[in-house]
């Protein structure tokens, strides 16, 4: 399960606790997943939503750019 989700643009945005570290085969084969069914994945550490919000935004604002421009 994604943490968000939009079919259009196709973006999933997967915000990764200290969990991931254990399971980083898993979630590389997911994002490999979801890109072959056209989707981009932007995935964020927790810390860095709370510590630095407004360049995880950012981030997320340009991918949807370049998504839309396509």
């Amino acid at each position: 399960m994604a943490d968000f989700c939009s079919s259009h643009p196709k973006l999933v945005v997967e915000l990764d606790g200290i969990q991931h570290e254990d399971q980083r085969t898993y979630d590389e084969a997911r994002t490999r997943y979801l890109k072959a069914h056209g989707y981009q994945v932007l995935r964020f550490w927790n810390g860095d939503v709370f510590v630095h919000l407004d360049a995880v935004l950012g981030t997320i604002a340009e991918e949807i750019r370049k998504i839309s421009t396509r």
